[in-house]
């Protein structure tokens, strides 16, 4: 009886059902490393070891459409999140990839503590194209860093300045406005 109700409260004249999959790709699935809760150690300007903990990352998929009875198909994105906790240093960092309407790939890195600190690879509204032109190889602080992202923030004055990413070993250094850091020790 469920069953035949739910069948014929479809969509009325609906010319094409179905869904749009605006899923992401399996490297971009690899973009957050973290399957379970990860313990890492950062380094700072003082030598001394600070850790962190990074929880296991979720996914989600989800149908922007579901309530919207003028549409009839669905249309999926996926998001994925992680966020990294540095205690000693009262930072809670996430690190989110997903999909829009568009089939935009978003990236972006957010301070929990202050919603207004958004890091971007590109623009500030976190869209981006072409990932593997984006890694760069760079120096920071005498140590060299290899196929890492280079976020910045979205605001003036930020407490933090860059933040360098790896799909590998996720947050490898953060920079912060008084030229001190946080270095991943690997």
């Amino acid at each position: 009886m469920i069953l035949i109700l739910l069948s014929s409260s479809g969509c009325e004249n609906c010319s094409d059902d179905g869904e749009v999959n605006n899923l992401l790709t399996d490297t971009e699935r690899e973009l957050i490393p973290f399957t379970s809760t990860t313990i890492v150690n950062f380094i700072n300007v003082n030598s001394e070891t600070l850790p962190g903990q990074y929880d296991a990352k979720t996914n989600e998929i989800r149908d922007l459409d579901i309530s919207n009875d003028e549409e009839c198909f669905a249309t999926n994105i996926e998001n994925e999140l992680t966020i990294l906790e540095i205690a000693e240093q009262n930072l809670t960092i996430q690190i989110s990839v997903g999909t829009d309407r568009n089939d935009n790939l978003g990236f972006a890195i957010d301070l929990i503590q202050d919603p207004t600190q958004r890091f971007v690879l590109l623009e500030c509204d976190g869209i981006v194209e072409n990932l593997e032109n984006l890694r760069k190889e760079i120096t920071s602080h005498g140590f060299q860093f290899t196929n890492v992202y280079v976020f910045t923030p979205c605001t003036e004055n930020s407490v933090v300045q860059r933040i360098l990413y790896s799909s590998e070993n996720g947050i490898e250094l953060i920079e912060f406005a008084d030229d001190t850091f946080l270095r991943l020790d690997l």
